[in-house]
C-alpha cells in the first residue's frame, strides 16, 4: 500500500505500483490502473465536473500543469470520451461498450453524487478488488 496524499478536505489519493486509488473521506471509491492513461483522464474530468476537486488541486497532486487539465475538460466538452483518447498514429477508437460505461461514470459524477463504483476501461470496481 502507498501513502495517501490529500487533494482537498474531502478527497485523497493513494498511489500504488500499478494504480491510483481515490478516496472520499475514509472510503475508497475508484481504483485506476496506471497502464491506461484514458482512465486517469476520465477520472480527472469526472472529479472536476462533479465538483469534488479543482483543476489546480489535481494538477498539483499529479505533477501536471493546470492547463493540461483544462485541455482534458475542453476536449471532453467538445468530443465526449473520444476527445480524451490518444489520437496519435496507431491509436484506435474506444470500444462502444467501454465508452458507454465511462459516460455513465461522468454523468453520475457531474450530478454531484459519489464517484460510482463501476468498471470503465481499467477503472476497477472496488467491491471486487483487493486494495
Amino acid at each position: 500500500m502507498g501513502t495517501r496524499k490529500p487533494i482537498n478536505k474531502q478527497l485523497s489519493l493513494e498511489e500504488t505500483l500499478d494504480s491510483y486509488i481515490f478516496y472520499l473521506g475514509e472510503e475508497a471509491h475508484i481504483k485506476v490502473k496506471k497502464e491506461e492513461p484514458l482512465s486517469l483522464k476520465v477520472s480527472i474530468v469526472a472529479l472536476v465536473n462533479g465538483g469534488l476537486a479543482k483543476q489546480v488541486e489535481l494538477a498539483k497532486v499529479f505533477g501536471i500543469r493546470r492547463q493540461t487539465i483544462w485541455k482534458y475538460l475542453k476536449a471532453y466538452r467538445k468530443n465526449g470520451i473520444s476527445g480524451l483518447a490518444d489520437h496519435r498514429s496507431g491509436s484506435h477508437g474506444i470500444p462502444s461498450e467501454i465508452e458507454k460505461r465511462v459516460v455513465e461514470l461522468l454523468l453520475k459524477a457531474t450530478k454531484r453524487v459519489e464517484i460510482p463504483k463501476i468498471i470503465a476501461t481499467n477503472i476497477i470496481p472496488l467491491e471486487n478488488s483487493d486494495i
